[in-house]
């Protein structure tokens, strides 16, 4: 998803085409990016970018702390959305969620 060094991943494609778009528009436009990674994972949610976080917290469907919001869609109250002002940070947040999904698997793997 991520891509590597030497092939891009369409999650970095994806980023670019955000933030070409971001910096076409005008000025008195405002564009904030942010950035979410989720794991569903046996119906559990796990927030890839707070690895200490109270995952408990975070439920499927039917539950409250999920909503239908009329523009922005589905919103899992309690996941963390960090704001990004660049592709870099943004890459270096999911690589931080990517690390620490493949540290959870590990430990799923040896229990």
């Amino acid at each position: 998803m991520l891509g590597g060094e030497q092939e891009t991943g369409f999650v970095q494609m994806s980023l670019k085409d955000i933030f070409d778009y971001r910096s076409s528009v005008r000025e008195e436009q405002t564009i904030k990016v942010y950035v979410s990674y989720l794991e569903i994972y046996n119906e559990n949610l796990i927030d890839l970018l707070n690895p200490k976080g109270d995952h408990s917290q975070l439920r499927i469907a039917e539950d409250e702390k999920v909503q239908l919001h009329q523009q922005l869609g589905i919103v899992i109250k309690g996941l963390r959305q960090q704001k990004v002002k660049t592709i870099d940070e943004a890459l270096h947040l999911l690589r931080f969620g990517e690390e620490y999904r493949v540290a959870v698997a590990h430990r799923r793997s040896t229990e």
